[in-house]
């Protein structure tokens, strides 16, 4: 079920979830091929599948199908072609990936992989529990390097090296339990000798998750319904002490790297505090930032011809243009350039140097 959910929110994770697949197919054939037939093996492989691919199928297929229905194709094929090429894996033997923002950090994710499979070749790790750790940590590392896009992104016709870590969060949670378990094997003594209180926390920890799955039914109902009960509260907690960010936090500096201004546009917040209940045209800005809490506002992206927004036709429906420079090449069009300078039935009632936004007169 995780996975489907996990499909259904993005494609990105069939790469950790393939993998997955695939060590617990290997381990399931080596035990079986031992014991039974082949008609008994593949029988099991079958269910096996079975159980993986029918909630997957069931929580997440109706968006690729929905895909499949209104493009003739389960992913945009362009995007997906251009993405992969921007993979880590394509890159691993291009200098400039280390330079780049975060390459550090993933030149030490790749050492780190690199010494953890060392280990497994050399038979140094005996727990099972814990081989079975660190494959789950190279296969999430082996998926952040096939993702679209994890290397960087492109600007234009260039492309730019920014190794994403969004795109590495299985792989952030799996080394995090393995730097947990480094901390209580390799530093036991000293922990205990200035801080036992450290030593017993991690003990506890590790402790409940390889009994986790001993508890009586009584046990786990009673910590499922603290856990349900501590969330609904939280829920509680944040619903009633919400208050809507002001702006569009993250993305208040319109230009992507390597522009790096230090100035930030407050069209967003602008647009938050002054336009309700609007019907406006979006050109090269986040839509998100523009609806206004709680969605008021009516956005329509600028998919129309940019030279037709001189014609009043083609413009009167919109209460506002919000506009701002293209985020990559720092520039406006040359038919953008042309309506502002004389935007017929609008005028400007909110300026920076990398935004603007004209009201209907």
């Amino acid at each position: 079920m995780s996975f489907g959910c996990a499909l259904g929110v993005k494609p990105n994770g069939v790469y950790p979830i393939l993998g997955l697949f695939l060590l617990i197919l290997i381990q399931e054939i080596a035990t079986y091929i031992k014991n039974h037939n082949r008609f008994a093996l593949l029988k099991h492989l079958i269910d096996t599948g079975l159980i993986w691919l029918l909630p997957i199928a069931l929580i997440s297929g109706f968006w690729y199908l929905r895909n499949y229905q209104l493009l003739g194709t389960v992913f945009e094929r362009q995007n997906l072609e251009i993405g992969t090429q921007m993979a880590l894996v394509w890159h691993l033997t291009n200098p400039n990936l280390y330079t780049a923002p975060r390459g550090a950090i993933f030149l030490l994710s790749l050492l780190t992989t690199a010494i953890l499979i060392a280990c497994l070749l050399k038979g140094k790790i005996k727990s099972k529990s814990m081989r079975y750790l660190f494959y789950l940590n190279i296969i999430s590392f082996c998926a952040w390097l096939l993702t679209p896009y994890s290397a960087g992104y492109y600007a234009g016709e260039v492309s730019y090296f920014h190794p994403q870590l969004r795109h590495a969060v299985s792989y952030i949670v799996t080394l995090s339990i393995l730097i947990v378990y480094g901390i209580r094997y390799l530093f036991l003594d000293a922990l205990h000798h200035f801080r036992p209180q450290v030593i017993e926390g991690i003990d506890y920890i590790l402790n409940s998750l390889h009994h986790s799955h001993n508890l009586s039914f009584q046990q786990s109902f009673r910590i499922a319904i603290v856990s349900l009960g501590l969330s609904f509260s939280l829920l509680v907690a944040q619903t009633l002490n919400y208050q809507p960010p002001k702006g569009l936090p993250g993305y208040s500096r319109i230009l992507f790297y390597p522009h790096s201004v230090t100035y930030e546009s407050g069209v967003y917040e602008w647009i938050q505090e002054n336009v309700r209940n609007k019907r406006i045209l979006n050109i090269n800005l986040r839509s998100y930032g523009l609806f206004n809490f709680p969605f008021s506002n009516e956005v329509i992206e600028g998919s129309l011809p940019t030279s037709e927004l001189s014609n009043p036709r083609s413009s009167e429906g919109y209460d506002y243009i919000a506009l701002a420079l293209d985020p990559f090449t720092a520039t406006l069009s040359e038919d953008l350039k042309a309506f502002l300078q004389n935007p017929k039935g609008y005028r400007v009632v909110y300026a920076d140097p990398f935004a603007l936004v004209l009201a209907k007169e």
